[in-house]
């Protein structure tokens, strides 16, 4: 899960383990590649506050193209969870 906060931080977090330390573009672009490199087809999703603005989000998503991977989706909230 590639994952930008409110503040447009991005984030990963690869086999549950959360990284809680901000990363650049640059470089969720290099270890993605890496990760994907050793396994092609490993599902890749970008999950983003709703408070950033969507061009973010698509940033991110055309970086981890870039990165090699082949289909990048999106996490939703249900509208039960928005609620919360």
């Amino acid at each position: 899960i590639a994952s930008i906060d409110a503040e447009g931080e991005y984030f990963l977090d690869v086999g549950g383990a959360p990284s809680n330390e901000p990363l650049d573009l640059d470089d969720v672009a290099t270890r993605v590649a890496a990760i994907i490199q050793l396994e092609p087809d490993r599902p890749v999703v970008v999950k983003g506050d709703r408070a950033i603005p969507y061009e973010k989000v698509i940033q991110l998503m055309v970086t981890l193209q870039k990165a090699g991977v082949p289909s990048v989706g999106l996490m939703t909230d249900s509208p039960d969870e928005e609620k919360k």
